[in-house]
Order: structure tokens, then C-alpha cells, then sequence
């Protein structure tokens, strides 16, 4: 999810606080100072009750790796560490369970109003679909749809972020007929059965009346924020348990990426190495070749001078066809014999190498 789009999910979820305050407080009293156009949306309930009613809903039906993003969060970087760590440690696979967060989220209200009013038109003409009451069939369907076809698509457009890959399913959605869409419909109406019947249930459960009672209490005035029990303002044990050993496994991967970067930089620092020896080595071989060469050279020049002198080919005792191996051999054993071997310095002398 790009910035952009992780500043528009945490818009809507800011939107939602204010406008399901307006819609909640309707119940009990209408007031002017709040909840509406003319007082720009401030809440009307307090933070923590929300984020309370938000977080009841996603118990029941989002899964405990993407509830930590059941929250009224509207500060923009701690919304940025939020949605990270949702995603990257407790790996919540949020194309699937987004409409869910959402739909927690908005409570069942329609907030097109309040969207449209805080500009939501403006980044993204799409954007205001969320903030429709979701009991609207249209997009449960869509959402059957990415459930059944996301693998397909993804496999299909390797390479293209996720955002591309639903922006691609939503043209080739808006393209098909009626009568291709009917499965998906069906789907949905069955699941929207499965919802009402759980809604259905939760509604005739002690915890739904005592927050009702709770609810009412603090709007006469007969209880006070600050007296709503701890326990029911944080994370279960078992979320928490959860999300430890998800960071847990993180910090342990991160530690292992980390040596694996360390192997890499000291990997590579050897190669570094091996490749500045390797070319002083190519260097000297070099050297060493021209050396030989230069060297071949001299000695043979040195053999052609020698050979032309008949006297040294008589006292050396060596022919036109002699090496520089045999020449050097029979100077040594001229070297033996001193009345011999002053002759031949003589003729030497005489010769000129260059």
C-alpha cells in the first residue's frame, strides 16, 4: 500500500469517528456542537468509547493479526506505524480483510455526507464508495470477487504493486455483465445472511447490553469515561500474545537478514581483495613476459655478434648452428684456460653489441 493510499484508509477511519459519533449520539439527543457540517464533524463521544466499539466489532470479524488497525488513529505517522507493523510483523493479509476494518470502521452508517464534506471526492473519486452503509450489495460483490480472483490477477501481473493489480480488477469488474457478476452476488447475499445472523446474535448477549447501559450511563451523566474498566479499553491477552511472538519472529528474521547483509559486506570485501591481487599478479606476469622477451632478444643479438667473429668460433670451438646454451657452456670452460680465455676477452673486446 502506497503513502498515498495509506493516507486515504487512515482519512476514512478519521472520517468514520466523527461521523459514527454524529450517528451514535442520535439515539439519545441531537446536538448542534457536534457530529455535523457546522461544528466540522467534531466527535461527539469520546476517543476511547469508539475505539471500544470499534475494536468489539473486529473481534467478531476481523482476525487477531489485523485487529491492531481497529483504531480511531488520526495522527498521521503514528497511523504510518500502525498499518507497518500490521502488515510486516503480524502479517495481516489486508486485501482480504480491509472491507471488514472498514466496515467495523463505519458501523453500518452511511457517511457519504461527512466523506464528501471533508474532501474525500478530491483524492480519489472511489474513495467515497467506503463511506457507504454496508449493507450495499455492490461492494460485498466486488469483494467476493478480488477473494475468488486476487491470486489469478497477481500471478498474471508479476512486478505490479498490489494497488496496480486491484486497480486492474476493477476495470475488468465494472466490464462484466449481470449475469457474470450473479455469482458473486449470491455469495455475498449469503454472507450478509451469515452477518445479521451474528449481529443478530451479539445484540442478545450480555457484553452488547452492558455497553449500552455503559453508553447510556456516561451520556446522562451517570458515569464517567474515566470510570470505564481498563480491561475493556486494551488488547486481549491472546492479541497481545500474539503480536509478541509475531514481533518476536521479526526481530529474529531481522537479525538473520542482518548477518546475511554482514556475510555479503565481508564476502564482497574478500572479493575486493582477491580481484587488487589477481591484477598485480596479471601485472607481473606481464612484466615478467616482456622481461623474457627483451632477454631473448639481447642474448640472441648477443650470439649473432659472437658468431661473426671467426677467431672466437675457432677458440670456442662452436658453429653457426651453436645456441646461446652451447656458447655460454664453452666460455665457462674457456674460463678454465687462461692462456685461451685472455684471447677470446681480446676478441670480445673488440666486438660491438650494439
Amino acid at each position: 500500500m502506497s503513502s498515498r493510499n495509506l493516507i486515504i484508509f487512515f482519512g476514512l477511519i478519521a472520517i468514520f469517528g466523527g461521523c459514527l459519533a454524529q450517528n451514535e449520539i442520535s439515539e439519545f439527543e441531537n446536538p448542534s456542537d457536534c457530529g455535523n457540517k457546522g461544528s466540522e464533524w467534531k466527535p461527539c463521544i469520546e476517543r476511547k468509547i469508539g475505539d471500544q466499539v470499534f475494536s468489539a466489532c473486529c473481534e467478531r470479524f476481523v482476525p487477531p493479526e489485523c485487529r491492531g488497525m481497529c483504531i480511531y488513529e488520526t495522527h498521521p505517522i503514528e497511523a504510518r506505524v500502525v498499518l507497518m507493523h500490521t502488515i510486516q510483523p503480524s502479517r495481516c493479509r489486508l486485501y482480504k480483510y480491509l472491507s471488514g476494518i472498514v466496515h467495523c470502521a463505519a458501523q453500518t452508517h452511511d457517511n457519504t455526507e461527512c466523506c464528501r464534506d471533508m474532501g474525500l471526492d478530491d483524492i480519489n473519486n472511489q474513495c467515497s464508495m467506503l463511506c457507504r452503509p454496508q449493507t450495499s450489495p455492490r461492494q460485498f460483490w466486488f469483494n467476493f470477487y478480488m477473494k475468488h480472483k486476487s491470486t489469478e490477477y497477481i500471478n498474471k501481473h508479476v512486478g505490479l504493486s498490489l494497488c496496480d493489480v486491484i486497480k486492474i480488477m476493477s476495470v475488468d469488474w465494472h466490464k462484466m455483465t449481470p449475469e457474470e457478476r450473479k455469482p458473486y452476488d449470491d455469495a455475498s447475499s449469503e454472507a450478509k445472511k451469515e452477518y445479521d445472523k451474528k449481529l443478530e446474535e451479539y445484540h442478545k448477549t450480555d457484553d452488547y447490553k452492558n455497553f449500552l447501559q455503559m453508553k447510556e450511563d456516561i451520556k446522562v451523566g451517570r458515569m464517567d469515561v474515566s470510570d470505564v474498566p481498563k480491561g475493556s479499553r486494551t488488547a486481549k491477552k491472546e492479541f497481545k500474545d500474539f503480536n509478541r511472538q509475531r514481533e518476536d519472529e521479526y526481530k529474529k528474521k531481522r537479525r538473520q537478514v542482518l548477518d546475511m547483509e554482514e556475510e555479503v559486506e565481508n564476502a564482497e570485501e574478500r572479493l575486493e581483495t582477491l580481484n587488487a591481487q589477481k591484477m598485480k599478479l596479471r601485472s607481473e606476469q606481464n612484466d615478467a613476459i616482456t622481461i623474457e622477451r627483451q632477454s631473448k632478444r639481447a642474448m640472441e643479438r648477443y650470439r649473432q655478434v659472437i658468431l661473426s667473429s671467426d677467431p672466437l668460433k675457432k677458440l670456442l670451438k662452436i658453429t653457426v648452428e651453436s645456441d646461446i646454451t652451447s656458447i655460454i657452456d664453452a666460455l665457462k670452460d674457456a674460463q678454465k684456460k687462461p692462456a685461451i680465455n685472455e684471447q677470446i676477452k681480446k676478441y670480445i673486446s673488440e666486438l660491438k653489441f650494439n
